[in-house]
């Protein structure tokens, strides 16, 4: 699965959908004009006849159907209904700047964690942090929902936003392998950009919805008191016209609602076939994911999940969350179909439970799937049993410990004391002043098991201690963010391994306590040149011993980048220089980013070897470029690197 050709279609799909609504928005407008233009025109005269003095209602109802017929009357209508739209589309979308924790919060998500889960659950959160760790993406917090169905969903904008959601169902009728299946196919949402979308569609069909809830509004306006006077008889008349324009616009609105119900149905279905194939990939085991489908679909209509906001976030879901005729999502039969690879005719009705179909060979290990790099060489065990093992040799205490909201600061912040004891000292007692006595005496129980870690498991400690954070609330995040920055500028000297840690924290928790959404980089590979050139200089001295390995590295690095870049000044080497540089790299296009950290890695490899101080690196480059990267394991690696092609 080509990480950057499906995000190209990804943004292509956006674009389209970008065109469909200002039409669909100005055929709704053109409709409400019609309606009010035609309505007025006939129902006019006949409030002039009801009326007390009929002959005073004459000029008004002349220059009224005057005004009606004219040039402005339809621009005007037109212009405040497309207004209105926009206005509603683009204040949806503002209220879900708050990311996956607002979806999770709107469908009444429940937050699960290790220390306070039953052994299903655990299980969840254990595929999860596998998932993350080996596409080198960001963990994102999970949510249980209390149905019986079973169902699923990626929810955010960005990967360091995002959250998984699954129904208490799911998790307590799922195998572990279908199970990892499923959230294979979120995390491929989560990874092509698909959440953004998601996202961005929710607004545009609450934008064009609007209008069929104003027509609504209008025929309930008169019995909204529940009684009428003789004040209320008298203005019975105007009501009857409220209603019967009311009628008519609801009649508009809901062709709109409908034209919001296809483009629904249209972002979504293929995106699914795609993630699908994709969790494929990722786990190497058809069975998972087919099985899961299975046993959803021997559900039938009792797999609905019941929530007011289904419909409305119904794409974002695994399997269709509610019933119609416009359904979100492909056939299960045609899914399983494509998935084992045999005619539609031959999955038959889907009623029983189980896998079936032959296997199908992958051949692209997950954390290499999602990051859209492919493989430096023969890598084994599988990115998915790396991460699994890797999670086995974490020391009990200090595996339970970064799971919960107190162990993950104290990790956070024990990564980054100090190895001299004065210095140490005065970072504990900045922490107990301001995180408190809890948090200090968690560091020093989990400190001596952060010193004994090597730098790939330290960084592993962080990833993993990213869920926890999420459940800090605002002031304790900003409490957090300053003590991680005293603790770095403590000894007033940073040395190479401190700057990157504390950059990728500081990095997330600012992302943590930012409310807007983060746009999509624009930048060509010439305006952001010599910053790459940094980044991949940095990567190459990090493995190189003599300054003529260095250059020599850089230069294959250069080549794979297609651009020809001098060696940067050492005075942009600096780690100063060196942190403006990974900004600007953040801000440059997706292609461009990606074939920034295909260089890094090609700098990397140069010598046939990868290794820790390179890899350290390498992350540091990809958390500044937002593209996940899949822990590596250090050692001999193929010299070639197989291009990512953008297509």
């Amino acid at each position: 699965m080509d990480f950057l050709e499906h995000q190209k279609k990804a943004r292509g799909r956006s674009q389209k959908l970008y065109w469909i609504f200002p039409v669909a928005v100005l055929l709704v407008a053109t409709g409400v004009w019609l309606v009010l233009r035609w309505s007025l025109w006939l129902l006019l005269p006949g409030t002039a006849a009801v009326s007390e003095n009929p002959s005073a209602w004459e000029p008004i109802v002349d220059s009224g159907q005057h005004w009606l017929g004219s040039a402005q009357f339809m621009f005007w209508t037109i212009g405040i209904v497309m207004a209105v739209i926009f206005v509603s589309s683009i204040s949806k979308m503002f209220s879900l700047r708050g990311g996956g924790m607002k979806v999770a919060s709107l469908m009444k998500g429940i937050p699960i964690s290790h220390e306070s889960s039953s052994h299903e659950r655990r299980q969840l959160l254990n595929v999860v942090e596998e998932m993350s760790i080996a596409s080198g993406m960001p963990v994102p917090p999970v949510f249980v929902i209390d149905s019986r169905s079973l169902n699923a969903l990626a929810a955010g904008w960005t990967p360091e936003d995002a959250v998984i959601i699954v129904t208490q169902g799911l998790v307590d009728r799922l195998s572990r392998d279908e199970m990892q299946g499923v959230i294979a196919h979120e995390f491929s949402h989560i990874v092509h950009g698909d959440i953004r979308i998601n996202s961005r569609l929710v607004g545009v069909i609450h934008g064009i919805m609007v209008v069929g809830g104003i027509g609504r509004c209008m025929i309930r306006a008169p019995y909204r008191d529940g009684e009428f006077d003789e004040d209320t008889f008298k203005a019975l008349p105007i009501m009857i016209i409220l209603m019967i324009i009311g009628f008519f616009i609801m009649v508009v609105g809901s062709i709109g609602t409908l034209v919001g119900r296809v483009i629904q149905s249209a972002v979504s279905r293929q995106r699914e076939y795609l993630a699908d194939a994709a969790a494929v990939d990722f786990t190497r085991n058809p069975d998972g994911i087919a099985g899961a489908l299975r046993k959803i679909g021997a559900r039938g209509s009792r797999n609905q999940l019941g929530l007011i906001s289904s419909s409305e976030f119904a794409h974002f879901f695994f399997t269709n969350p509610v019933s119609g005729w416009l359904s979100t999502h492909p056939p299960l039969e045609h899914r399983i179909a494509r998935i084992e690879r045999v005619p539609v005719e031959d999955i038959g009705r889907i009623t029983t439970v189980g896998g079936g179909g032959p296997g199908v060979s992958a051949g692209i290990e997950l954390g290499i799937a999602c990051a859209g790099l492919q493989q430096l060489g023969e890598m084994t065990p599988s990115a998915t049993e790396h991460a699994r093992s890797l999670m086995d040799q974490l020391p009990r205490r200090l595996a339970d410990s970064i799971h919960t909201a107190l162990g993950a600061q104290a990790a956070i912040v024990g990564l980054l004391y100090d190895p001299e004891f004065k210095l140490q000292r005065k970072q504990r007692s900045m922490v107990s002043s301001r995180l408190g006595a809890p948090v200090t005496a968690e560091i020093k129980a989990i400190h001596p098991y952060l010193i004994a870690m090597d730098r790939v498991q330290k960084l592993l400690i962080l990833d993993l201690s990213v869920p926890a954070l999420a459940r800090l609330n605002r002031f304790e995040t900003e409490r957090l963010l300053q003590v991680v920055e005293l603790c770095i500028e403590v000894d007033e000297r940073t040395d190479l391994f401190e700057w990157i840690v504390g950059r990728i924290i500081l990095r997330r928790l600012r992302l943590r306590l930012s409310l807007h959404v983060s746009r999509e980089g624009r930048r060509t590979l010439a305006q952001v040149g010599s910053s790459a050139a940094c980044a991949v200089y940095a990567v190459a001295r990090r493995g190189a011993r003599e300054e003529a390995a260095a250059d020599a590295a850089y230069a294959a690095g250069i080549e794979r980048l297609g651009v020809a870049l001098p060696v940067p000044d050492r005075s942009a080497m600096s780690l100063e220089g060196l942190g403006k540089a990974f900004d600007e790299l953040g801000e440059a296009a997706l292609e461009v980013r990606v074939a920034i950290l295909e260089s890094c890695l090609v700098a990397a490899a140069n010598d046939g070897m990868i290794r820790t101080g390179e890899y350290e690196m390498i992350r540091a480059v990809a958390d500044a470029l937002g593209i996940g990267m899949p822990p590596i394991l250090p050692g001999k690696v193929k010299r070639s690197i197989p291009t990512v092609s953008a297509k």
